[in-house]
């Protein structure tokens, strides 16, 4: 038997199609990624250090994924008075299944009902969430004083030691938002029901909120090649009009539709599969003083805070790589990966600064490298003038490109990684064994994890050298093709 559960219930609120894709196609369902797998794994621990802060919980038996034997073990859990704390009880009602996270025994007999989260704040399916399980312990006659969501606090600061779980999660009661719900939830539940009965599934048109979800392939095989989903920052209402006038194609687009300067660029690009060049692309290429350093940098955020001084989700950076190209041509190579599991930001700052020197453009590829930067200075101040030097000879080669270049093969992005294989063909990210930023933050943790063996931390140590000084030998070829088609 198919459950509608809390997610599948969150799945039919984004799309009826995913949901019944969810129950009858899950073959269709990419395996996880190394970057999908640490969301998952930090949602587990951000959810284990949340019971933490109730030493005298019980945790319920899950039943080896049996929902109706864990239904029953945590109906028993429940009527032991002596229990004052319940973690994951289950609870079947009809064709609905829910695993509440965290449930606390009130002195009226009744219960309190956390869902525990890994954001730094609410959202709106958060809302659907607490929703479809206030309404199916309501029509199981559970008894609920207050419904919430416990999440991270955004202002929360480590100080080094022991965690203080007080500190590092807010408590959002919601009790008083779920019944104003019930008008638009209710009918969406009954509905739900249906389309995961159904042995077709649902015939839904795609929309800008497609983006994100596991079937997105599936279900844009049939798209044109340049599809209006991929002109740059396409609103809600653009959207909405052009699928009113039947235009899939970024090439029907009417001339005379309303676009910003960018899209005008990139609509007429493909109507006329032809490459935009600026006249100004020149002058804005001329733009630097050498030696130009090419620089790359990787960080990885995590949600409990590592280092003293950190918060929640804080960009730490651990790795850069630094392509220099002097005027007469000559190139060299340097770069930066810190090796064990202290905090890399003193010593990353250190190297960088002795690399970029005090002369010279420092090219960059969009804002990432001058929001830590600027993040640097503030949370090291006697690194602050420094820096604040390096951010003054800064030079984004993302918006040279994005104001004065547009090859249709872009399929509207910009990001290095599709610009790259346009106008650099021969070089490639593909066959690395660390191919892109969630992946290289990933893969640092478990390097510089004490107990990962030493051959794996060497393998990990090679992989994110190489793709990082990918990373600035695409931006200098880049660099140098597009100075070769200048107009």
């Amino acid at each position: 038997m198919a459950y509608l559960t809390k997610s599948k219930f969150l799945a039919g609120m984004q799309c009826k199609k995913r949901l019944w894709l969810q129950v009858n196609r899950k073959d269709l369902i990419p395996t996880i990624d190394v970057s999908g797998q640490y969301r998952i794994d930090t949602g587990n621990l951000v959810g284990l250090l949340a019971c933490q802060a109730y030493p005298e919980g019980t945790r319920a038996d899950s039943a080896a994924g049996d929902l109706v034997l864990a239904a029953e073990n945590s109906q028993a859990l429940m009527e032991d008075e002596a229990i004052p704390v319940l973690f994951e009880p289950t609870f079947v009602f009809e064709n609905q299944a829910m695993r509440a996270d965290i449930m606390i025994r009130t002195e009226n007999g009744k219960w309190d009902l956390h869902e525990v989260k890994s954001s730094t704040g609410e959202k709106e399916e958060h809302f659907y969430d607490v929703w479809f399980q206030h309404n199916l312990l309501k029509s199981k006659g559970i008894q609920i004083d207050r419904y919430g969501l416990t999440y991270l606090n955004k202002d929360f600061i480590y100080d080094g030691g022991e965690h203080d779980l007080d500190q590092l999660f807010v408590f959002k009661d919601f009790s008083d938002k779920l019944p104003g719900l019930d008008n638009v939830l209710t009918p969406a539940l009954d509905t739900f029901k249906q389309v995961m009965a159904k042995d077709e599934e649902p015939q839904i048109d795609m929309s800008k909120h497609c983006k994100g979800c596991e079937f997105f392939e599936y279900c844009s095989i049939n798209k044109p090649k340049y599809w209006i989903y991929y002109l740059p920052r396409i609103n809600e209402p653009k959207w909405e009009k052009l699928t009113e006038l039947g235009i899939e194609d970024i090439a029907d687009i009417p001339e005379d539709f309303p676009l910003s300067p960018t899209q005008q660029t990139v609509r007429e690009a493909t109507a006329n599969n032809k490459t935009f060049i600026s006249p100004g692309m020149g002058e804005a290429l001329e733009q630097v003083q050498y030696p130009l350093y090419f620089l790359d940098f990787e960080s990885f955020n995590e949600a409990i805070p590592r280092y003293a001084g950190c918060k929640t989700y804080q960009q730490i950076v651990f790795q850069w790589s630094c392509h220099i190209v002097h005027e007469d041509g000559t190139a060299e190579h340097k770069e930066f990966l810190h090796n064990d599991d202290s905090d890399p930001r003193k010593a990353f700052i250190e190297a960088m600064l002795k690399c970029v020197g005090t002369e010279g453009s420092i090219i960059h590829y969009a804002s990432f490298e001058k929001a830590r930067l600027n993040e640097l200075a503030k949370t090291f101040p006697e690194y602050a003038d420094k820096i604040a030097a390096v951010v003054e000879r800064l030079y984004d080669l993302y918006a040279v490109i994005s104001k004065n270049y547009y090859d249709p093969k872009f399929r509207g992005s910009f990001s290095i990684k599709k610009v790259l294989p346009v106008l650099v063909p021969d070089l490639s990210y593909e066959g690395l064994e660390i191919g892109e930023g969630g992946t290289a933050s990933v893969k640092y943790l478990e390097m510089v994890n004490p107990e990962t063996e030493s051959e794996i931390k060497e393998k990990i140590r090679t992989a994110l050298l190489v793709y990082c000084k990918l990373d600035t030998k695409a931006m200098v070829r880049i660099w140098q093709t597009l100075k070769e088609t200048e107009v």
